[in-house]
């Protein structure tokens, strides 16, 4: 009865093939069919539950370690798996947990079911084998029709016992989906129908964010890049390194490719011989498996199946120094392996893994990296201690995989890498950034924005030769509107056409640009310039408008105290700036991190300098550099800081008084005459008379923000009255014993009452607000007053429990008059308001003139020129 419903007949005669005999004219197309397909599969999977507690003890060891693995990706904490209906309703984790399994089970079997119809009917297995037996029959088949196939025992193809070979179907229901699977368009087309079974679950699957991986425009994309038209050439075997291969997206994007031109040897040769993929997670590994299968088999009607290079472990373990090579052969598995459903390769598979292991001669890595599950990065160190000089706090695992990748290719190889982070200025990449810098050049970086999943690709080449690094200039692509309104073709056009310009590309939402800095400028910290292309001029001309500070000054770690710091200039002045928690500061601090000091005697005034560190120019300029963030300024950071050119020699028909009148000016916060006054002195080229002035405005910044610090406490976000009462004249207070406005209620004795603590109440009749106090032995007094004095009777009643209320009375003291404690109050809060106000704008001012002083004048008399200035100085205030 089976085989009347049996999924195809290859002919006998001519080779061609014969449809089953529930094919109808009409096919349904595979995305009208799946869903349904899907739904009814889950149905007899659900009903068939019970049988995963009648399994033997290994299997179920396999399935508790995978229910774990999938606990910890889920809830990021260990669950302890129990192989009972009772664990799996406890709780909701464990329904979902349970729930994501059998997701997995369903797409698994269904994906499995589209591979046997397809290599039937490429005439790979043959019609007389049934399939009330479908959970075995493929690697029945495959084993009597390849039979150097048995040495691959460790995959799902021959394994007797793993985490999805418990599921039975009965004959009628094999039936149905056998039939449906024959009335839909399994094999037509280019698409890889296990690949899309596998998007399908990560789209609806319980467990999984969104993907997007089947969209065709990171597809045109990908196949333009360079290195899919090298390996069609296949001038010679292109040795090709899958990462994180996942369910085998990168192969199927080259197959399509291969099947439209019609090269199959060529593709044999390749997919059999020089491709090679690692997979860590195990389902991931077995819809690999398959999608390899597939691919091999949907070119053409081959004659044999080859296995290749695919192996199912942890890709991390394939790097190694030569001196460990001898102890990473065989490596101890982790806790993370176990959960993983890893296993030590053997056989063949263990010289694929030593292969990798040694090689360094791959042309092309490609990686997958947007869903590297998230792990202990300090233990995975402490446990493999290749990976200790790599590791960082705040480190995201996918940054090791760059590292891995780079150190398999050959010199000009290339990285290609779709990630969901943004390594370029994460706080925990530095060490990627700085290896990266010495290891290769840094092609392409694309950002495609929020609509799409991963966000990022990556494009590097592997370059030994220093000066070629440090002359190539990373290539930006940014999406920021709805990418379906940009065609791939011409997109990758602009990228071609942009690749050795400055210029850039924007329309429709698309940004094209050369990064503001080349590599060799890069460092390890964050590239911001990655980010932005708008002010890529603008720093170009801060550049030629300045010098930089290591001409004019040394910097240095703190002397220890013993006076002796290494060899410096003997000539250095004793003055100089610190550096402490990322403030700049013209004398000496406690513990400063750095220290610049004047190279010369008569150099740029300190203070000035200091007030030139905390512009706004700067921290655009340290901002687009990455650096001043994160773990603070650094020594050669500091080196190349940008100040003004500007003439030093002193103006010897300076009048003083002049000099004074601008001083007189700052003192009365006349900012109109200063703007004024010191504009014209740029103008006119005395710049003495302004470096004077702004050490003016440092000196009275400083000595303003001085002022203010004691009234630091009013930036709580309540009031502090107890904060203003301890300012507040003693001549202008009264005990509470004495005080006239508080009304205390106490029905014993005051020096029986010895008290506890307090709290605020309302009087039922009224709901006015009084302060309650209780005893030690649970009696009550209560205090009736002004919210104002309620407030500062229990703060001062802080730390005075056991005490007595009689000594209470005696010790505290109150404003005695409200009225004159809240104008008080508020003069404070004036005062402090109006030096606030005042600071802000001395800063601004200042900042004004600064902007002049590097050359950013809105008042020149060419209108192009003064409209720049505006535009520029505009875009650096929004951006600090």
């Amino acid at each position: 009865m089976l085989e009347s419903h049996s999924l195809a007949t290859p002919a006998q005669d001519t080779g061609s093939i014969q449809l089953g005999l529930h094919i109808t004219a009409g096919k349904k197309s595979f995305e009208e069919s799946v869903d349904s397909l899907l739904a009814k599969l889950e149905l007899i999977v659900r009903s068939r539950i019970k049988d995963l507690f009648k399994l033997n003890l290994s299997t179920k060891k396999h399935i508790v370690l995978l229910l774990e693995g999938i606990g910890e990706r889920l809830w990021n904490n260990k669950l302890k798996v129990e192989l009972s209906e009772e664990w799996f309703y406890e709780s909701d984790e464990h329904k979902k947990t349970l729930d994501t399994y059998l997701q997995q089970v369903v797409h698994f079997y269904f994906a499995k079911l589209c591979l046997m119809k397809l290599l039937v009917q490429k005439g790979v297995l043959h019609q007389n084998s049934p399939f009330q037996l479908s959970q075995t029959s493929l690697s029945k088949l495959l084993c009597s029709f390849q039979t150097n196939l048995v040495f691959y025992k460790q995959t799902w193809l021959f394994s007797k016992q793993h985490p999805f070979s418990w599921l039975k179907l009965s004959d009628e229901e094999l039936l149905q989906l056998i039939d449906e699977i024959e009335q839909s368009e399994i094999i037509d087309g280019d698409e890889n129908k296990i690949l899309a079974v596998y998007d399908h679950y990560l789209r609806k699957g319980p467990s999984a964010p969104v993907c997007q991986w089947g969209k065709s425009y990171l597809k045109n994309i990908f196949k333009d890049l360079i290195w899919v038209r090298h390996i069609e050439q296949f001038q010679k075997p292109m040795k090709v390194l899958n990462l994180c291969a996942s369910s085998g997206f990168f192969l199927s994007l080259v197959s399509a490719d291969f099947k439209r031109k019609h090269d199959t040897d060529i593709f044999h040769a390749f997919i059999s011989q020089n491709y090679y993929a690692l997979e860590t997670d195990y389902y991931s590994f077995l819809f690999l498996e398959m999608s390899y299968l597939w691919e091999y088999a949907a070119l053409s009607c081959v004659s044999q199946i080859s296995y290749g290079n695919v192996l199912h472990y942890d890709a991390l373990r394939t790097f190694a120094n030569p001196s460990l090579l001898d102890n990473l052969e065989n490596p101890v598995l982790s806790s993370k392996d176990e959960l993983a459903l890893i296993q030590n390769p053997k056989g063949i598979q263990k010289r694929l893994f030593q292969e990798l292991l040694s090689s360094k001669k791959m042309d092309y890595c490609l990686m997958d990296l947007s869903s590297i599950s998230e792990f202990s990065a300090k233990e995975y160190a402490l446990e493999h201690p290749e990976w200790k000089s790599f590791y960082e706090s705040k480190l995201h695992m996918s940054s090791w995989y760059y590292i891995l990748g780079l150190s398999k290719l050959r010199e000009d190889g290339i990285l290609i890498a779709f990630d969901q982070e943004f390594w370029p200025t994460a706080e925990g990449a530095s060490k990627l950034r700085g290896f990266v810098l010495d290891q290769a050049k840094i092609l392409e970086v694309y950002d495609f924005g929020t609509k799409i999943t991963p966000k990022y690709l990556y494009v590097l080449q592997k370059c030994s030769q220093k000066e070629f690094r440090d002359l190539h200039c990373p290539q930006i692509i940014r999406l920021q509107s709805d990418i379906g309104t940009v065609e791939a073709a011409e997109l990758r056009k602009q990228v071609l056409d942009l690749k050795n310009s400055s210029d850039v590309y924007v329309k429709d939402g698309v940004e094209i640009f050369l990064s503001a800095l080349d590599q060799g400028q890069l460092t390890q910290n964050v590239w911001n310039s990655f980010q932005r292309f708008k002010e890529l001029p603008l720093l170009e001309r801060l550049q030629t408008r300045s010098v930089s500070l290591d001409e004019f000054f040394i910097v240095r770690k703190p002397q220890s105290q013993d006076g002796i710091q290494g060899t410096l200039l003997t000539a250095i002045p004793e003055q100089k700036i610190c550096l402490k928690d990322n403030q700049f500061y013209d004398s000496v601090v406690e513990e400063p991190h750095l220290e610049i000091i004047p190279r010369i005697h008569h150099s740029l005034s300190l203070k000035f300098v200091c007030l030139l560190l905390h512009s706004k120019i700067i921290q655009f300029w340290s901002l687009n550099q990455g650096v001043g963030q994160g773990r603070g300024w650094r020594e050669k950071d500091l080196k190349h800081v940008p100040l003004p050119k500007l003439s030093l020699l002193e103006d010897k028909g300076l009048k003083l008084q002049r000099q004074h009148q601008y001083y007189q000016a700052l003192m009365r916060c006349d900012f109109n005459y200063l703007r004024a006054g010191l504009f014209l002195e740029l103008k006119s080229g005395n710049h003495e008379t302004v470096i004077k002035t702004l050490e003016c405005f440092y000196d009275e910044i400083q000595r303003r923000k001085a002022v203010n610090q004691k009234y630091d406490f009013l930036k709580s976000e309540e009031v502090p009255w107890h904060a203003y009462k301890d300012i507040f004249p003693q001549s202008s207070q009264c005990v509470l014993k004495n005080h006239p406005q508080i009304f205390v209620k106490n029905d014993g004795e005051a020096s029986q009452f010895c008290f506890l603590k307090a709290r605020m109440a309302q009087h039922p009749d009224n709901q006015r607000t009084y302060l309650q106090l209780i005893s030690m032995d649970n009696k009550f007094l209560s205090i009736d007053a002004d919210d104002v004095y309620l407030s500062l009777i229990q703060s001062s009643l802080d730390g005075r429990e056991n005490l007595f209320w009689d000594e209470i009375e005696e010790i505290i003291t109150l404003p005695q008059d409200l009225s004159s404690f809240l104008s008080f109050c508020q003069a404070i809060w004036a005062e402090r308001s109006h030096t606030e106000k005042q600071i802000c704008e001395m800063i601004q001012v200042a900042d004004e003139i600064i902007f002049r002083c590097y050359g950013f004048d809105p008042d020149q008399e060419d209108i192009s020129l003064s409209s720049q200035a505006v535009s520029d100085i505009k875009l650096m205030n929004s951006l600090v």
